[in-house]
């Protein structure tokens, strides 16, 4: 078991799944969301099968980890998120922002969202996770 899922208990991954239902019932366009940790574990999510969440959480660390070595290279400073758009939807990957436990946040969401109201809704979401996570641990 991971050190970061370890740490999280009942309570901060309650926390995180409560994050998770409220950003799919209120963004219009989002089908799916994960927490995890930054080496892959996962914390909290609702992911339409056949889509697995061990699975999202292996990916988004290391399409994360990608976006942080491009950024590094390009001197672009940190990496912030991550967007990928496809034929059938989009997916949005951030960091969360806490000082004692780093975790990321996935977002998928249909073709037809509004990429901007997304995007403010996953920040808003990341940064809350974190605040609360740091007021925790």
């Amino acid at each position: 078991m991971s050190e970061t899922i370890s740490v999280l208990g009942r309570t901060e991954r309650a926390m995180c799944q409560k994050h998770v239902e409220q950003l799919l019932s209120t963004v219009p366009g989002v089908v799916g969301v994960l927490v995890c940790s930054v080496d892959g574990f996962e914390v909290a999510s609702r992911l339409r099968p056949p889509l697995t969440a061990e699975r999202m959480s292996a990916m988004t660390s290391s399409q994360l980890a990608l976006g942080e070595a491009l950024c590094n290279e390009t001197g672009s400073g940190t990496c912030l998120n991550v967007v990928i758009e496809a034929e059938a939807g989009r997916l949005l990957m951030l960091s969360v922002p806490a000082r004692r436990r780093r975790m990321l946040l996935t977002v998928l969401c249909e073709q037809n969202s509004v990429l901007g109201s997304v995007l403010w809704a996953a920040r808003a979401c990341a940064q809350d996770i974190g605040r609360r996570l740091d007021d925790r641990l």
